[in-house]
């Protein structure tokens, strides 16, 4: 699979950002889920990645979120 660059991914290089993700950012981090196709669903599969959806979890008298990180 190749995008953006034309350089393909490096999927070592994804596990370590989802994981800095999760230490930076401690119990606020709830889960992540990973997209394969530019339309398909998000689920726990770490296969060929294409987008990551980072959840955080609520705070007190606060809704949760999420933000999407595209390779």
């Amino acid at each position: 699979m190749v995008m953006g660059s034309g350089s393909p991914l490096d999927s070592e290089a994804i596990r370590t950002s989802v994981n800095t993700i999760a230490n930076q950012l401690g119990e606020g981090f709830l889960e992540a889920t990973f997209r394969h196709t530019q339309h398909g669903e998000f689920t726990e599969n770490r296969g060929r990645i294409r987008e990551e959806r980072v959840t955080l979890a609520p705070e007190i008298h606060q809704a949760g979120g999420y933000f999407d990180i595209q390779w």
